[in-house]
């Protein structure tokens, strides 16, 4: 991640953006490819809007006792053909966690009214001049996430039966799969989580929460920050050279690997950073939140009327990544 030193100048706001690849997966017998499904998508959702004043909207999550309802909208949708991307927008409504206002004259805070009415939008942009397209999504706490996006999109091309699937990964700075390698101690890890978070993990992974079943019950917290320490501040590994059998570093291991099998799982952990050391003895830190691909812009929102306004802000990162980071791999 390229991330900016300093603050952001006044009315500025510092914005996040990270990078996936992203397929769909077609039928045998059709001869699609990504940016024709992605075409066909946009034709669907410009035409519902133009010609039949129709929004697409899913739902994340309806009918589920363990999250809220993530309604979604693709409000804009345009292909760029000269830069070979495509632009969208992106809206979560606000009805399951509204903003609050404050009551005039009082200290009180009471959730905003009409709030069915309220969307936050992402923006995100898919390329297609490589040889896998690759999306450069903008990240917001409150507003929709990759992986919402997946579900949009995935859901609409179901409905159009044109793709059955899409096959998505984040790109990292430092793979995965090197990381695992090099792991030979593990000194310390912070985590953030849901109390539901044991539903939702790979059953051979259950037992490492199902543990925080009796305090939810007794605390009913909203989530558990988990601190773990293997090694007394101030002293040095002594596994140089050699694996160490703590137990910390067999869950280090086996979240990595379950994080490059099913990326889904990432958004199950609010914080996930772990302290370790590689076969040499050198300390090195893993955070989950960190260590994809990206980059940050400081951008002054006031003047943002278009997604083209956002487009032309990060196209110039966009594309340096492209052609330099990632054709390296």
């Amino acid at each position: 991640m390229q991330k900016l030193k300093g603050e952001p100048l006044k009315g500025f706001h510092r914005t996040k953006f990270e990078f996936y690849v992203f397929n769909f997966k077609v039928s045998t017998q059709s001869n699609k490819t990504t940016r024709d499904v992605l075409q066909e998508i946009i034709n669907y959702i410009n035409i519902s809007r133009s010609v039949n004043n129709e929004g697409v909207f899913f739902t994340r999550y309806e009918n589920d006792k363990f999250n809220q309802p993530r309604t979604l909208w693709v409000n804009y949708a345009a292909h760029d053909l000269k830069e070979k991307k495509f632009k969208f927008c992106i809206g979560l409504n606000r009805k399951e966690n509204p903003p609050w206002q404050q009551v005039p004259d009082t200290l009180e805070l009471v959730p905003l009214k009409d709030s069915g009415n309220l969307w936050d939008l992402t923006y995100f942009f898919i390329d297609y001049s490589k040889h896998t397209p690759v999306v450069c999504v903008q990240f917001k706490d409150a507003g929709a996430r990759f992986l919402d996006i997946v579900f949009y999109l995935k859901q609409l091309a179901k409905h159009l039966n044109i793709a059955t699937n899409v096959a998505s990964q984040p790109l990292t700075d430092k793979p995965i799969q090197e990381t695992l390698d090099s792991a030979a101690d593990v000194l310390s890890i912070k985590m953030i989580v849901k109390p539901n978070i044991a539903d939702h993990l790979d059953m051979q992974d259950k037992h490492y929460f199902t543990g925080m079943t009796n305090l939810e019950k007794a605390f009913d917290p909203r989530k558990f920050e988990i601190k773990l320490r293997y090694q007394d501040r101030g002293k040095k590994t002594k596994n140089i050279g050699k694996q160490s059998t703590n137990k910390g570093l067999q869950f280090f291991k086996k979240m990595l690997f379950n994080f490059q099998r099913a990326p889904e799982q990432e958004q199950l952990f609010e914080r996930f950073q772990v302290e370790f050391s590689d076969n040499m003895g050198e300390k090195l830190y893993f955070d989950l939140l960190y260590n994809k691909a990206g980059f940050e812009i400081d951008i002054d929102f006031s003047k943002i009327k278009t997604t083209t306004d956002i487009f032309k802000l990060i196209n110039e990162h966009f594309n340096g990544y492209l052609n330099n980071e990632f054709t390296k791999g």
